[in-house]
């Protein structure tokens, strides 16, 4: 294990959006791609964020119950959010992968208007760069045993329905 863990409080301290250490990671390292999309001298930033979830990633584990685990992994934001839902927004798709191999990740949790990590990736125009990493989001997605593809929104769509809408 790594000698700099967070702690538990670390790990649970959240900002003013109800993020926990975890959630706000993978929105750095959604920030930090899009940089580096943008400007290639920037590909150092989103190294470093990506190590730092992982950081986090083993913090989680070192600290916590399998129990607290399952439940921060799946923990929401005050939008709904959770992390899954969050790395399929920015196209993250090493954070994705990486989370989708933990056995208490569960895929089909839907945020406050019933989006699902599914949808989020679906309804994602990325920049044209990271047209590859979505298909491989959607296809690690669809790939888990317990997804759920008939999920729908608060406006009746559904992941497919999302994918093939402007």
């Amino acid at each position: 294990p790594m000698t700099d863990l967070y702690t538990r409080e670390q790990l649970f301290e959240t900002d003013e959006l109800g993020n926990n250490l975890l959630h706000r990671v993978i929105i750095n390292a959604g920030d930090a791609l899009l940089n580096m999309i943008n400007d290639l001298t920037k590909e150092a930033e989103y190294i470093i964020t990506e190590q730092d979830f992982y950081r986090v990633y083993e913090s989680i584990t070192e600290n916590l119950t399998k129990e607290e685990q399952k439940d921060y992994l799946n923990s929401k934001n005050m939008h709904g959010d959770t992390a899954l839902l969050i790395a399929c927004e920015n196209t993250l798709s090493v954070i994705v992968d990486f989370l989708l191999k933990n056995i208490f990740i569960n895929p089909n949790i839907a945020n406050e208007t019933e989006k699902t990590p599914l949808m989020a990736v679906c309804a994602t125009q990325p920049p044209a760069a990271l047209t590859i990493k979505r298909k491989e989001i959607i296809g690690d997605l669809l790939a888990r045993e317990d997804i759920d593809v008939n999920l729908q929104d608060e406006n009746d769509a559904t992941a497919l329905s999302l994918a093939f809408t402007d």
